[in-house]
């Protein structure tokens, strides 16, 4: 059997479970048929959460892009926490991708393919965004530090509105006003 990369999907909405809920139109689109899970011994059994299985990461990525761009159509205003480093590349490059060329007949068709209207582009400038991590004592102005790479591939690469981005920016500024015992 070969490596494959798997993510576990559901639609949560407030007071529910993922587990419990149907699958969005992408994760439908993505499960194909019966999800399925393997034991210890290699046997299949029926998964207890959809999860998507696919061959390769760059696919997974790909799927996820969908999703995240199903989300957000669906949820102007939304909060938004996403990964940083080499793991969401391939996420990154999908949205961006499907984004800036949302006009395009080809995207549409895409979108369209998996249960996304294309005549409903998502609202990004409406999103708030949260960092979830940083290297600490680094400086945001670092090229290789986490809130720049939020500024680069989020922010401006998705057009989010920096206005609404909760950033870990100048971690200095914290702790200058903070007296030392």
């Amino acid at each position: 059997m070969t490596p494959a990369a798997t993510a576990a999907v559901g639609s949560s909405s407030a007071g529910g479970s993922a587990a419990a809920a149907l699958p969005s139109l992408v994760e439908a689109h993505f499960l194909g048929g019966q999800p399925v899970r393997f034991d210890a011994a290699g046997a299949v059994r029926p998964e207890r959460i959809n999860t998507v299985i696919v061959d390769e990461f760059p696919t997974l990525g790909y799927a996820i892009a969908l999703r995240f761009v199903e989300w957000c159509a669906a949820h102007p205003g939304g909060v938004v926490s996403l990964p940083t480093g080499k793991t969401p590349e391939h996420f990154i490059n999908h949205t961006t991708r499907i984004l800036s060329r949302w006009e395009d007949p080809a995207v549409q068709s895409e979108l369209a393919s998996v249960g996304i209207d294309p005549t409903c582009k998502p609202d990004m400038r409406s999103l708030r965004f949260v960092q979830m991590d940083e290297f600490f004592p680094m400086s945001d102005l670092q090229a290789n530090s986490f809130a720049a790479y939020v500024r680069q591939h989020y922010i401006d690469g998705f057009g989010l509105d920096a206005a609404k981005a909760l950033v870990m920016d100048e971690p200095f500024k914290i702790f200058a006003s903070t007296p030392v015992a």
